[in-house]
This record gives C-alpha cells, sequence and structure tokens, in this order.
C-alpha cells in the first residue's frame, strides 16, 4: 500500500493534478481506503465467514498507508527529482548563472552527474529528461534511463532522507508516552479514527456507523461538497456555498490597515469553511480552538501599526524576512518549553540510551533503543554532511533545526488537530539570519539550500505528526509501538526508493514537457530558488569579498560573523510570546491564550482555517452551556461523521476523473473539498 500509493500519488499528482494523495496531514486517500474497508472489505469478510481485519490490524494499515503519503506528497515527490537536474538546465539558459558559474559551488553528489561544457552546453542525461525519449506514446525501458548518471546522487540524498525519517521515528517513540499519557495532548486525528475503527462486534459495521447523527453530520459534507464538485465540472450547475465573502468592507477606514499585511491581509474578508476542519477543531479544548480561530486578527492587530510606520513585514523562501525569523523565535521557545515540561523523563531515556543507571527506572527498553537509533542515525547524517563539505558547526546545526521544526510540528498538530503546517523558516535562512551570507560563504550557503529545498520545503504532510497520531492510536487499539515504528520505517524508505525510480524513469519516457502540469512548473520554480539566492548574494559581494567568501570555512570566520540586521530582535519576540504565554498559562488556570498559536499566527493556511476553529469554538461553548457535558460527548459523532463525509467527497471526486480519463483519453476537471 505504502509503494503504490507513493508511486502512483507522485505521477498523479504532478501530471493530472488529481487531488492531492499527500496534501495535509488529513491524507484523503489513507482514510478512504480504510473508509471502503470497514464499509464493503470487512462485512463481505464477514458474510463469506474469512473473517475480518481487526481494529490494531487497520491501525497497521493506515500507518502504512500514512508513510506512501509522504511521499507521493509534499513530503518529497511534490517537488523531487526537480532540484537535482533542472538547475542544469538553467544555468545553460541563464547568462548570469553562466558567467558566475553557479553549478561550480556545488558538491557534484548533490546533483546528475551530468553538468554542462563548454563542448556540451545541455548533456543528453538532461536534454532527455526535459524532452523524453518515448515514441508514439509508449514507455521506455527501465534500461534505458541513464542510471549511471543518476546513481551516486540519488543514493547520497536516499542517505539523506532515510537518516531523516528514521531519526524522526526515533524522536516519535521517545516522546510519546510525555506527550500522550503525562501531558495528555489532544490528538484530535486519533479521537476521530478510533470511532472509526472501533471493534463491530457481531454486526457488520462498527458502532459509530450505525448512529443515525453519524449520517446526519455525513450527509451534510458529502452532499455539499458533491454539489460543488458537479458545479466544477458543469458551471451551469448550482453551488453550495461554504464560506462568507466580506469584500465590500474593503473600503472601511478601519479595515484597510489590515489589508496592508503581507501574507495575512489579502485574505482577511475572505472567510471559508472547511467541514473536516471544523470537525477535528471540535474535538480539542476550547482554549485552543479559541486561540487559533482568533489568531489572524490578532496577527493582522499586531502587525498593521508596523506596516503603517514602514516596517518590512514581507518574507519570501530562502530570502529572510522579520515573519520568519519570529516563527523560528517561537518554534525554538516552544522547544524549550517541551524539553521542561519533560525534563525529568528526556534527561532519564538519555541516561539509559548511554547504558548509565537510572534510579526512576520509568524508561521502556523500547523508548531506550529509539534513542540510541535516533542518535546514531544523527550522528551519521552530521557525518555525511561533513563529507560533502559542510563545516561541522553547520551540519550540527542543520540536524538540530530540523530535528527542532519536525518535532514542533508534530507538537502543533497533535496539540491542534490543525492538518495543514507550514513553518515558513528554513534552517538556511536562520543561519544567514545568524551569521549573514559573506561568513557562510557560497559553497556553504548553496549546500544549505539544496538540503532545505529537499528535506525541509513544504511541511504539509511529515512522517513525525502522522507517526504520532499511529503511536497513539495502537495505544488506544493495543499495537506495539517498537513494531509500529519498525515496519513504518521500512515502509517509508521502500516507498521512497521505488516512487523516485519511477517518476524518474516516467519523466524519461515523456519528459518534463510531455507531462507538462500547472504542478510540475511548479517543481521546476522551486528546483531554481536555491541557485536564485545563491545568485543574489553574490551580486552583493565585490569580486575580493566573494574570494575571501569561496575560502573553506573556519570556526573564526563564524564567530566574527554580523547577523542580518534585526534577526536576533525579531526571534527574540518569537521567543518571548511563547514562553511568556506558556508561563502564564501555567499560573493561571483561566489564562485564555494558548501559545501554540504565536508558531502558526499569520502563516497563509492558518489564515484558511481560523475560522473553521472560531465556529468549532462557538458550536462547543454553546453545546456545554446548554446540553451540558453528556450532550457535547453525544454530538462529537456528528463531527466524525462531517470529517468522514469530507473523505469520502474526496474519493469520488478522485475516481470520477480517472473514470473520464478511461473513457475519453482526456484529463477532465480536478476538484478538491479543501485547498
Amino acid at each position: 500500500m505504502a509503494v503504490g500509493l507513493a508511486t502512483y500519488g507522485s505521477i498523479c499528482d504532478l501530471w493530472t493534478q488529481y487531488a492531492g494523495i499527500g496534501g495535509d496531514l488529513v491524507p484523503n486517500y489513507a482514510f478512504g481506503l480504510v473508509l471502503i474497508g470497514l464499509l464493503l472489505v470487512n462485512p463481505f469478510l464477514r458474510l463469506v465467514r474469512l473473517g475480518r481485519f481487526k481494529s490494531a490490524e487497520w491501525v497497521v494499515i493506515l500507518s502504512m498507508a500514512f508513510m506512501g503519503s509522504v511521499i507521493a506528497g509534499s513530503g518529497l515527490m511534490w517537488t523531487f527529482p526537480h532540484p537535482i537536474i533542472v538547475p542544469i538546465r538553467a544555468q545553460a539558459e541563464n547568462p548570469g548563472w553562466k558567467a558566475k558559474d553557479l553549478l561550480g559551488y556545488v558538491p557534484d553528489v548533490m546533483l546528475v552527474d551530468a553538468k554542462p561544457t563548454p563542448e556540451d552546453p545541455l548533456p543528453d542525461a538532461v536534454k532527455d529528461f526535459l524532452k523524453g525519449k518515448a515514441r508514439r506514446g509508449r514507455v521506455i525501458g527501465l534500461g534505458e534511463v541513464p542510471w549511471r548518471a543518476w546513481g551516486p546522487t540519488l543514493s547520497f540524498w536516499f542517505a539523506v532522507l532515510g537518516l531523516t525519517f528514521v531519526a524522526g521515528l526515533c524522536a516519535v517513540v521517545v516522546v510519546h508516552r510525555q506527550w500522550s499519557r503525562r501531558e495528555h495532548l489532544p490528538y484530535p486525528i486519533v479521537t476521530f479514527a478510533n470511532v472509526l475503527i472501533e471493534d463491530p462486534g457481531p454486526g457488520l459495521f462498527g458502532p459509530v456507523f450505525r448512529q443515525k447523527v453519524f449520517w446526519l453530520g455525513f450527509a451534510l459534507s458529502f452532499v455539499i461538497l458533491t454539489i460543488n464538485g458537479v458545479h466544477k465540472w458543469y458551471p451551469g450547475f448550482p453551488a453550495v456555498a461554504t464560506g462568507i465573502n466580506f469584500n465590500p468592507f474593503r473600503e472601511v477606514e478601519v479595515v484597510k490597515p489590515l489589508i496592508k499585511v503581507p501574507l495575512y491581509g489579502r485574505n482577511i474578508l475572505n472567510v471559508q469553511f472547511f467541514f473536516a476542519a471544523v470537525g477535528l477543531a471540535y474535538f480539542v479544548s476550547s482554549e485552543v480552538s479559541f486561540s487559533l480561530g482568533i489568531s489572524g486578527w490578532l496577527f493582522a492587530l499586531c502587525a498593521a501599526p508596523l506596516v503603517a510606520r514602514g516596517v518590512d513585514m514581507s518574507s519570501a523562501t530562502f530570502a529572510g524576512g522579520l515573519p520568519l525569523y519570529m516563527y523560528f523565535g517561537a518554534y525554538l521557545g516552544m522547544g524549550i518549553m517541551v524539553m521542561y515540561l519533560g525534563r525529568r523523563f528526556y534527561w532519564s531515556v538519555l541516561k539509559r540510551s548511554l547504558f548509565l543507571p537510572d534510579s526512576r527506572a520509568g524508561v521502556s527498553a523500547t523508548e531506550a533503543w529509539a534513542a540510541r537509533v535516533g542518535i546514531a542515525a544523527c550522528i551519521l547524517l552530521v557525518v555525511l554532511l561533513c563529507r560533502i563539505g559542510l563545516h561541522p558547526a553547520l551540519a550540527v546545526a542543520f540536524v538540530l533545526m530540523i530535528g527542532l521544526l519536525f518535532m514542533m510540528v508534530g507538537r502543533v498538530h497533535v496539540a491542534t488537530g490543525l492538518f495543514i503546517i507550514q513553518q515558513m523558516w528554513h534552517p538556511v535562512d536562520i543561519l544567514v539570519g545568524i551569521f549573514g551570507a559573506a561568513a557562510l560563504g557560497p559553497h556553504a550557503l548553496i549546500i544549505l539550500a539544496l538540503l532545505c529545498i529537499v528535506v525541509t520545503i513544504d511541511t504539509r504532510i511529515a512522517v513525525v505528526p502522522l507517526a504520532l497520531n499511529v503511536l497513539r492510536l495502537g495505544d488506544l487499539q493495543n499495537a506495539r509501538a517498537g513494531r509500529l515504528v519498525g515496519w513504518m520505517a521500512v515502509a517509508v524508505i521502500a516507498a521512497m526508493i521505488v516512487a523516485v525510480a519511477a517518476t524518474v524513469w516516467m519523466q524519461y519516457s515523456f519528459g518534463v514537457e510531455g507531462m507538462d502540469s500547472d504542478n510540475t512548473r511548479w517543481a521546476q520554480v522551486v528546483a531554481k530558488f536555491p541557485f536564485n539566492m545563491l545568485n543574489g548574494q553574490i551580486d552583493k559581494l565585490t569580486e575580493a569579498q566573494l574570494e575571501a567568501a569561496s575560502r573553506p570555512l573556519t570556526l573564526s570566520r563564524l564567530l566574527q560573523a554580523r547577523p542580518t540586521r534585526h534577526f536576533f530582535t525579531a526571534a527574540g519576540i518569537g521567543l518571548f510570546l511563547v514562553l511568556g504565554c506558556s508561563y502564564l498559562r501555567l499560573r493561571f488556570p483561566r489564562w485564555p491564550l494558548h501559545p501554540v498559536m504565536f508558531l502558526v499566527w499569520g502563516t497563509p493556511w492558518m489564515v484558511e482555517y481560523a475560522p473553521c476553529f472560531l465556529m468549532a469554538w462557538l458550536i462547543k461553548s454553546l453545546v456545554l452551556k446548554y446540553g451540558g457535558r453528556r450532550t457535547y460527548q453525544n454530538s462529537r459523532t456528528f463531527f466524525v461523521g462531517l470529517i468522514v463525509g469530507e473523505v469520502a467527497a474526496a474519493m469520488v471526486w478522485v475516481a470520477v476523473p480517472v473514470l473520464y480519463y478511461i473513457g475519453t483519453g482526456t484529463f477532465g476537471e480536478s476538484y478538491s473539498v479543501r485547498p
């Protein structure tokens, strides 16, 4: 399942542009396949007396589907392998890049072995990737792919990604019991999934499918999304509005400053509601749903006076900016709080992992071995990065930063149910902010940027948050954490290798131009980000400065570096907001704001989903006030139905275009139930 989803999904998302397999942390295909199994496969097996899949087995199935979805989606294949080959063509076509020889700063192993020469500015390995080698629409044989040129670089990237996945899964095992049993984080996805896979007992279907209130929620979301899908195919068919457009208020004087806030302002008056987001937000505490619900407006109110005074609040990928530095500070603050809350447990884990005695004896053998393997994976990753020319201090910093990034994305997800989380910052942004591009030098700069473009470019789906859900669901269904994590590691690595190989083969069959789509074009744009950044930084240096920066990096040069202006101020604000809010939350039980809001407020996806959290908070408050806790518990089934209805509608609108293509040979409309 993992290999199939990853392989099919990578080609499907890039070429056909149907609903994304790995678009967010509630992957529709994964849950859709489980839904088909629960409603069709299990009843059939029961009727023919062949047994049926148990709840714990559905946990395993879901874990495999999650891993395939990570590879198929933004976790890797939405952009890969374009960043390791497209820049070769880009330099051949860009006189500025060619004059500076930007490819010359890249270690050979990080790009496909097909660098241009004066005699051959565009080698066949690149040319065939762009144009394709197939004739009359037929795919080529696997042996016709120039694997000799791809082999070394794919081995390097598989090692980097594989070590990252393994380290992330080990970290999940270490924090799992602390987060789920001691800190009692809500895990909204698990709440929904556990109800879905509950043991049906003597019946054909699980208990949730036998409740009328579930089908009311299901019908509401499924019918509306089906109607809107038909409208997408046939514009004359009526659609059902799922939002409110307040754009007529753009001319109100109070609103005008808010609209000017970068990232957030352009969508502040376009309020949309998404069924799955409302359903999941209903399962979290009122404190969290209220905080995220008002986060967008709060960010705009704080940022608007700064923008009015001329403070640059813009930011861009690999270009830095005050908001990016602030988000890094917030992530660092949350990391400090996570370590503080679990300090005794994590210290015990570290001692046990180093074979030191621990009097508390609260660490399991699985957690100790996970820590050992995770530490070993991190050390190997640092060594690997040093071997390609990255300074050890930068290699360690990169590994620590991606650890902070993915663990805090997981923390936000299991604490809030927010299923699209983009951190906005990347390690290269932060290292440039701390040391400056001139101190890092062009070699380190391009290495870090290429690592980020592959490893951290888009965290809307990732291994860590999904694995956290799997282990919590496994707890509830008595599935062993060690085995689950071991098989998830096997699945994600196997899916990565097969999906990348299949995608490279398809690209050489039809070419980038033959698989042309908006997604393919976007992947080519993203592939140039590291070199655009390098080009811009080189333009800022004189010849003497460039010569000095190009020398091997030393620790003394790093210590004498000059940070980017206002970096520490912006990062300090994010750090202070999270630590201050965390202190107030621990000190005053009625403190209304949750510090997690400062990790996501003002980000584009939070702008989209903030109204859903506010609506869920309002509904939950009214239900608790007028119906009490029992009514709230009973009403949760309705919101499970809302989520399942959206998943079912997504599966329908994946199947319809596929059937249309089979029947007509042309691509139909693509309709997504959520952005």
